[in-house]
């Protein structure tokens, strides 16, 4: 009787190692005509530090789960795809957000993509993907669209929704500027002066979205804090002592500019910080205040 009863239990572990196995998208000729694929590696969890030579730990920080690279010849060149399985969509936003510099937006293929003349880059669910010519090349390159199309449908997942807050018409004009941090990595790469404000606190993410308006740059940043003694810590640092009654902006003046503050939730607070005059950032408070 044991016997079975063994078997069984083997057979329940195959079923849940399958479970979570994630099956990644692999090109083949049918999917892009003229396709040729040269090689396929895949780099999970720490073995990804033997595939990026001092990039990984940024991934790391974002819940980096593995990675999929696939290389390929197609027309006579050379083509690279990643496609990394983060930890959530908001991850691998992340990623895409620290990543991509200036590029055109490829309509139609998904919310959040960049291409240049030789790389293309897109978030879809929890996957951050690159696509890249490896041989050189100086004009821009129909094939990577055609590429990054058909990982997109071989991917699971929905376009990613930044918080409400930058859902404002008028600052969504500016989302290819939004960044995500989730650590101090991150910060260091985008914003080391939030690096310095936010020193010794774990566990937090930050959105911040440079905005121009007619009298310079403002800067809105949305901090969600792990504990909420974290979020009066970092509130002392700014110069205020007591919180502010959530959903009540409060508005300092300095020498370099004003700051306008916001409790948003038991953790969660919004940040302007703007050169403007008090009319202008009653503007600004506006714009940032959807669902408060």
């Amino acid at each position: 009787m044991k016997a079975p009863g063994f078997l069984v239990v083997l057979f329940l572990v195959e079923i849940s190692a399958s479970i979570g196995q994630e099956t990644f998208p692999v090109l083949t000729g049918d999917d892009v005509p003229g396709w040729k694929t040269i090689e396929v590696k895949r780099y999970p969890g720490k073995q990804l530090f033997g595939y990026m030579n001092g990039g990984a730990e940024l991934y790391r920080e974002f819940g980096f789960i593995e990675l999929s690279v696939q290389t390929g010849k197609i027309e006579g060149r050379e083509v690279q795809v990643e496609v990394f399985r983060m930890g959530s969509p908001a991850s691998a936003f992340g990623i895409f957000s620290l990543s991509h510099g200036e590029c055109d937006h490829v309509p139609g293929l998904c919310r959040w993509n960049c291409a240049s003349d030789r790389y293309l880059q897109f978030v879809k669910g929890s996957y951050y993907v690159t696509v890249s010519v490896v041989s050189a090349s100086t004009k821009r390159y129909p094939a990577l669209v055609a590429i990054a199309r058909v990982l997109r449908d071989g991917l699971s997942g929905e376009d990613y929704n930044p918080p409400e807050c930058f859902r404002d018409p008028r600052l969504m004009e500016s989302r290819f500027r939004l960044i995500l941090a989730q650590g101090p990595l991150a910060l260091e790469n985008s914003y080391p002066d939030w690096s310095e404000r936010l020193r010794g606190l774990e566990g937090f993410n930050i959105f911040l979205l440079p905005f121009p308006f007619e009298y310079g740059e403002a800067l809105f940043s949305r901090v969600t804090f792990s504990r909420r003694d974290d979020l009066r810590q970092f509130l002392e640092r700014i110069g205020i002592n007591a919180p502010p009654t959530q959903g009540e902006w409060k508005v300092m003046k300095y020498a370099e500019g004003s700051l306008a503050v916001v409790v948003a939730g038991r953790a969660t607070l919004r940040m302007i910080e703007a050169n403007c005059r008090e009319n202008r950032m009653r503007e600004l408070m506006e714009m940032f205040s959807t669902g408060l």
